[in-house]
This record gives structure tokens, sequence and C-alpha cells, in this order.
């Protein structure tokens, strides 16, 4: 059981800098200038998050130990159908077919009532707001994501070839993908 904290940042129009900031395609990625706040005292740039309200955790449902029990999502997709992303650029990550998620398991969270202390005065453990500074990891972090890497890698089936040969992940129990991020996703039908 967790609590959550809903975060925005401070201007609806900033969301665009905050996609270029994140974008490591993107030409511009480390312009000072996408930042909307700037501290006076230090000069710092950053982008600020505001708190909108808390939750907590009403019902879980799931077993982590065996993902594959309850729900799964299954998605198809076309590889040849010319899917482009956000930049017009063709989308060739997966290969044709069926694959299907795991979803491990299910949280209903619902809004978090105030905490009142035994004296009656509302508690005032919280962040009301957020800086936020892209940047790209410093030595131990990197450190830390090739451990990790490293432990994914010695899963059984992860990284196995996808019959090109080039062992990128995309075989039949998932593994990382080129653009970072942890796919489990199982080609259940080829068409």
């Amino acid at each position: 059981m967790y609590d959550f904290e809903y975060f925005l940042p401070s201007d609806a129009a900033v969301t665009q800098a905050i996609k270029a900031k994140f974008d490591v395609n993107n030409p511009n990625k480390d312009d000072e200038e996408l930042y909307d706040q700037e501290n006076k005292d230090t000069g710092k740039k950053y982008f600020r998050y505001s708190r909108v309200r808390a939750y907590e955790t009403y019902r879980q449902q799931g077993d982590p130990s065996d993902p594959y029990n309850e729900t799964v999502a299954l998605a198809l997709y076309d590889g040849e159908s010319g899917a482009k992303d956000e930049r017009g650029n063709k989308r060739t990550r997966l290969q044709k077919g069926a694959y299907f998620y795991p979803i491990a398991s299910r949280t209903v969270i619902k809004p978090k009532r105030q905490q009142v202390s035994q004296n009656g005065e509302e508690e005032q453990s919280r962040v009301d707001v957020i800086e936020v500074v892209v940047r790209e990891p410093d030595e131990e972090e990197a450190a830390g994501r090739e451990h990790q890497k490293m432990l994914l890698e010695n899963v059984e089936g992860v990284g196995e070839t996808n019959g090109n040969g080039n062992g990128n992940g995309n075989g039949v129990n998932g593994g990382a993908s080129p653009h970072g991020e942890l796919e489990t996703a199982m080609p259940v039908a080829s068409v």
C-alpha cells in the first residue's frame, strides 16, 4: 500500500518544452531557455511542478510473482503499416504480430484524507513544489544502470536474438529496447 502525490507543471504551455528537454533526438534539448523558472540566487534554471493533491491506495489486486495469472493486455501491431511517431519518423521497433503484456497488479487509489495529529493540528509533512532539472546521469548513476542491465541480461531468455542475429532483446521473452525501455512483450501470433 502506497501513498501517491500528484504534481503538474506550473503552466500547461510549458509541456512542449518539457517534452523537448526529454527528447534525446531533439538538437535543442540542451538549450537552457527551455526551462520555465530560474532561481534568482543561484541562476539555476528548472521546471516547476506544483502539488495538486495526494492519493492513497484503496485496493490492490494481483500477484507480482505470477503476472500472467489474472489479466494481460493484448496489443496488435502491424509492422508494415507505416506507423509514425510524433516527429514523423517511421516506427520499426516491433515485428508484425500480437503481443501480450502482463499486468502484475491493479491498484485502486482514492483522494487521501487529511492527516490530523492527536492535538487536532493538521500534519505538515508534505512537498508542495518540485524543481526538475534534466541532465545526463553521473558516473554512479550510470554504473547503477549498467548493473541493472547486467541483471536483466542474465535472466533466462532476455537478450536472445530475434531471428536476424542482432540480439536486441526483442526475442520471445522480451528485453531492453534500443530506446532504453524494458520490453516484456511476447509475440503470441505472427501474421
